[in-house]
C-alpha cells in the first residue's frame, strides 16, 4: 500500500517540479560544501595570524642579538681593535665599528667617538608601550636604549628613564595614532628635555610625529636632547 501511494504520487510529479526540486537540492549542497570551505579557511587564516604574530614577536625580541652576529659584534674590552671591527658597548648595550685600526683601546666606545662610530638605531631592540603612567615597563630605566612603540588605544604619559649614561637614547614611535600623548619630565628626578632651545620642565606633548622621535641624554648639561 505503502509501495503504490510512493508510486502514484511520483507518477503524477511533472517533469518541471523535478528539475525544481534537483536544483533546489544541488544549490542547497554547494551551500553546505561552501559552509565547511569557509570554515576551513577561517581555520587556516587564524592559524596563520597566530604564526604571523608569534614570528613577528620572536623578530623583535631578537633584533638586537640578530645585529650584533650579522656584524660580528664581540661585548668591548680593553684591547687591540682592527680598522672596521664592530663591538657593542657594556654600558648601554648599543653597536659600534671602528674608524681605523686600535692599537690599544682603553675607552668604551660610547665615551670615544673619536676612534669609533655610533651605528644608532639599527642596535636598538623594540619594545610595545601598552599602558599609561609611571616609567615604560614599570622599571626606572625603562624604555633605555629601546624604540619604544605606543600601541596603547588611549591617550598615553610616560617618564622617560631616569638614570641614563651619557651618549644613551630613548626612541619613541606614535602608533595609536593620537595627538595627546605626552613625556613627562619626573618630579622625583627632574632630567629636563630640551627641543631646540626650549628647556621642558613639564611635559611634552608628541602629537603624531611622522616617524621616530629620538632623545640623547647629555650627561654635561644633565638633560634629555631632542636629536
Amino acid at each position: 500500500m505503502r509501495c503504490t501511494t510512493l508510486f502514484d504520487h511520483l507518477k503524477n510529479t511533472s517533469v518541471a517540479q523535478w528539475r525544481a526540486a534537483l536544483t533546489w537540492m544541488n544549490a542547497a549542497a554547494s551551500a553546505a560544501a561552501q559552509s565547511v570551505q569557509d570554515a576551513a579557511s577561517q581555520a587556516s587564516l587564524s592559524g596563520q595570524r597566530a604564526d604571523a604574530a608569534a614570528a613577528s614577536a620572536s623578530a623583535a625580541a631578537n633584533t638586537l642579538a640578530a645585529a650584533q652576529a650579522a656584524l660580528g659584534a664581540v661585548k668591548w674590552v680593553p684591547g687591540a681593535y682592527a680598522s672596521g671591527a664592530c663591538a657593542w658597548s657594556p654600558i648601554n648595550g648599543q653597536l659600534y665599528r671602528t674608524r681605523a685600526a686600535i692599537a690599544n683601546s682603553t675607552v668604551d666606545p660610547i665615551n670615544d667617538p673619536t676612534n669609533w662610530f655610533s651605528l644608532g638605531l639599527m642596535s636598538l631592540p623594540i619594545q610595545q608601550v601598552t599602558n599609561t603612567g609611571g616609567s615604560f615597563y614599570g622599571a626606572a630605566n625603562g624604555g633605555l636604549n629601546t624604540i619604544n612603540e605606543i600601541t596603547l588605544a588611549g591617550a598615553c604619559a610616560k617618564y622617560l628613564p631616569q638614570n641614563p649614561a651619557n651618549g644613551d637614547v630613548c626612541v619613541v614611535v606614535v602608533a595609536n595614532g593620537r595627538a595627546d600623548n605626552s613625556l613627562l619630565v619626573n618630579p622625583n628626578n627632574p632630567i629636563p628635555l630640551q627641543v631646540g632651545t626650549v628647556m621642558v620642565t613639564d611635559f611634552l606633548v608628541l602629537g603624531i610625529p611622522p616617524g621616530a622621535v629620538t632623545f640623547k641624554f647629555f650627561s654635561s648639561s644633565n638633560v634629555w636632547r631632542y636629536m
